[in-house]
């Protein structure tokens, strides 16, 4: 991923694309959390290469989560924000074997408004999805420094589940919900 460290400015560097990447400072001043790139740079998914290649995909908002639920054995991308649901979409219309989708947006009210934009949009392209949270109002990246293996058995659970979606029909995806709902996770609609 080639992920980078900036000694001027104390941040991680994440590429996204050649030419947009995120910044994050080290620090525990949460207003000081995120460096913005430049001004007219063109903001882009973070590892949307593997919508293409993966039946199973994390949506995530920031690239430190999908690389926490990466880490953990899964497939992600990051949005980077709600506002950039457009680039979600533009990138799985493009796609002929469309992976299922599990919507792990933050659950606070910025993330709520994004996984709400990218229900709305996965419902019109007809892909199946699934909305999960995490415990405890914490993120993937929470998680993973938190108890690894707790998000190493949640991913690959939620995978297994999604990767059922393949063996029905897509009339069927009540069962899917009913089998998912046995792994006692926790799951929104």
């Amino acid at each position: 991923y080639k992920i980078g460290y900036d000694a001027k400015i104390n941040c991680i560097v994440i590429p996204h694309t050649e030419f947009y990447c995120t910044r994050r400072a080290i620090t525990s001043d949460k207003k000081l959390r995120f460096i913005h790139n430049l001004k007219g740079v063109k903001v882009d998914l973070f590892n949307a290469d593997c919508l293409a290649t993966s039946e199973v995909v994390f949506i995530t908002e920031g690239a430190m989560d999908a690389l926490s639920i990466i880490k953990a054995g899964g497939n992600a991308i990051a949005i980077g924000g709600a506002g950039n649901v457009k680039l979600l979409i533009s990138a799985l219309s493009k796609i002929e074997n469309k992976p299922a989708i599990a919507i792990l947006t933050d659950d606070d009210k910025a993330g709520n408004v994004a996984a709400a934009s990218i229900i709305k949009a996965l419902k019109l392209l007809d892909i199946f999805f699934q909305r999960i949270t995490l415990p405890d109002k914490k993120d993937a990246n929470d998680w993973l420094c938190k108890d690894s293996n707790f998000l190493k058995d949640f991913v690959k659970n939620i995978a297994d589940v999604l990767k059922l979606k393949t063996k029905f029909d897509r009339n069927s995806k009540g069962t899917i919900r009913s089998i998912a709902s046995n792994f006692k996770l926790i799951f929104k609609n």
